[in-house]
């Protein structure tokens, strides 16, 4: 059997990667506005105002901010509305003019790209190593180069493969009597109906019915550098990549050395920004952990999600209503969950306190270590509203969030780190 790149759909594909590269030239400024936003710093400042320009150099002006504000000063950005210079639309989904199905076969359908992003879709088709997909965010095509997996129905073996990195070949999960089952080949072509797949020197048609998913194989494409933006969409698309320009209401964003792709900018509601001076602990793995139950049923720690799988709630003191978090970490009495502070970072940050979804209920103490020094801790209830932490952390190798057991042992103990991050 030859080697995977010596065979020629392989060789289609790096050829059609290199022409998106050339074609696809990012833009360095950033011209239009984002209106109505609340603006997060590094320093965990807040900031309401507006975003007018952000410059080749980083710099941003605006409605609202502070003189010489720079782009890797931002830890994040919650986006209500967006205001440009183009016609407005009455279409929302932009230049594809599509919207996404209500069919529930296609509810959880998405790409996961080979940066991480995942990007929801109501139709994908496959040609000749052509993809054009069908979304509510106005992307409506991409090289075939630079997706890790299609999702069509998630299941535990679906996220066993995907896991799997370094495979020569695509991988299908299929629907059996028998199973859940993976065939390794070589994709083809993929239609509204059918699959079609290199599968033993053969050509083997697949029903979509059937198909759970679709690893790609690895053909090692890296991600952009930079300070990179998570983008957050109202349909649940997430997409990781480096601001390049936003102009006539459409928002450029290079997620592959120097390959780009455009949206409507109307349909970002949050940015989250990574650069040298901003780590969020749920991009990260922890060196450790640790997790045991007295009572309670156990629940692993969750990246961006709850002990439950929810979005990261909290009371909020501001407004006494509940405020989600895009970003953090959900644990349960008792976890420790140790982090190796490799890059020198000076602070640790985050809002905690017990989910929402115990509604009310739940009592337990959360606590910060550095080098196994107690930095901070606290006792929270399911009735508290969210606490603050900032505590410096210069010059600990090793930073652990722990949490214990409350009066009512560990029941009811989702423990949140929302928004969890190092700064310097």
């Amino acid at each position: 059997m030859r080697p995977f790149f010596e065979k020629p759909s392989c060789v289609k594909r790096i050829l059609l990667l290199i022409f998106f590269l050339i074609a696809l030239t990012p833009m360095s400024s950033v011209s239009g506005q984002w209106n109505d936003l609340s603006l997060t710093l590094v320093s965990g400042e807040t900031i309401n105002g507006s975003i007018s320009s952000i410059d080749s150099q980083g710099n941003v002006k605006g409605t609202g901010l502070p003189n010489g504000l720079r782009w890797e000063d931002i830890a994040s950005v919650d986006l209500k509305t967006v205001s440009n210079n183009a016609q407005t639309n009455s279409n929302p989904s932009g230049s594809a003019g599509t919207t996404p199905t209500s069919d529930p076969a296609t509810a959880d359908s998405s790409i996961q790209l080979a940066n991480g992003s995942r990007i929801r879709f109501s139709r994908v088709t496959v040609e000749s190593d052509a993809l054009k997909i069908e979304t509510s965010i106005g992307i409506s095509e991409l090289p075939l180069q630079v997706v890790a997996s299609f999702v069509w129905s998630p299941c535990s073996l679906v996220d066993e493969q995907i896991k799997e990195s370094n495979s020569s070949e695509d991988r299908v999960i299929v629907s059996t009597p028998d199973g859940d089952r993976v065939i390794k080949g070589l994709l083809e072509s993929v239609s509204d109906s059918q699959l079609q797949l290199q599968y033993q020197n053969q050509s083997r048609k697949i029903g979509l019915n059937k198909v759970k998913a679709l690893i790609m194989a690895d053909v090692g494409i890296q991600p952009t550098p930079g300070a990179v933006a998570t983008l957050r969409f109202e349909d649940g698309s997430v997409i990781k990549g480096v601001i390049r320009s936003m102009a006539d209401g459409k928002l450029e964003l290079s997620l592959f050395e120097s390959l780009s792709i455009k949206f409507d900018a109307s349909s970002v509601r949050g940015i989250q920004i990574q650069s040298d001076r901003l780590l969020y602990l749920s991009d990260m793995e922890p060196v450790n952990v640790e997790q045991r139950t007295q009572f309670t049923a156990k629940r692993d720690w969750q990246k961006d999600l709850s002990v439950e799988k929810n979005k990261l709630t909290l009371r909020d003191a501001k407004n006494n209503s509940f405020t989600e978090y895009a970003k953090g970490l959900g644990t349960q009495a008792f976890t420790q969950l140790d982090f190796a502070n490799t890059n020198d970072f000076e602070t640790f940050k985050a809002t905690v306190g017990i989910d929402s979804e115990t509604k009310g209920r739940g009592d337990c103490q959360m606590m910060v270590q550095g080098d196994g020094v107690v930095l901070w801790s606290g006792q929270v209830k399911g009735t508290d509203f969210g606490q603050e932490v900032n505590v410096s952390i210069k010059g600990s190798k090793v930073v652990s969030l722990i949490v214990y057991p409350g009066e009512l042992f560990d029941l009811a103990d989702h423990a949140n780190w929302c928004n969890a991050r190092f700064t310097k």
